[in-house]
């Protein structure tokens, strides 16, 4: 797998498949992301990463890069293709 990923240039997570076919899948995954990196409920439908976790600072990065990207694809500054290829890449992990 890492050998296709590096000949794609994307990292070698953006092949593996992910099942989320129904909300319960959803919230499987969004409870390992809980377990893992300190992602949590905080009210009216949002999320947010507990700072006291010790993955939270990776991932509260992670998460203002995906906002930056998707605010850069929201104003036309990027194309739906070059989001996607973000995307694929982790973007930058």
């Amino acid at each position: 797998m890492d050998a296709i990923a590096g000949a794609l240039g994307v990292a070698p997570e953006a092949l593996m498949p992910v099942q989320a076919e129904s909300v319960r899948d959803a919230l499987e995954l969004l409870f390992r992301i809980e377990e893992e990196f300190g992602l949590r409920p905080v009210g009216g439908g949002r999320l947010a990463v507990a700072p006291g976790a010790e993955k939270a600072p990776k991932l509260a990065a992670a998460i203002k890069a995906w906002e930056s990207q998707v605010d850069a694809l929201d104003r036309g500054e990027i194309t739906p293709e070059e989001y996607e290829s973000w995307k694929m890449g982790i973007g930058g992990c």
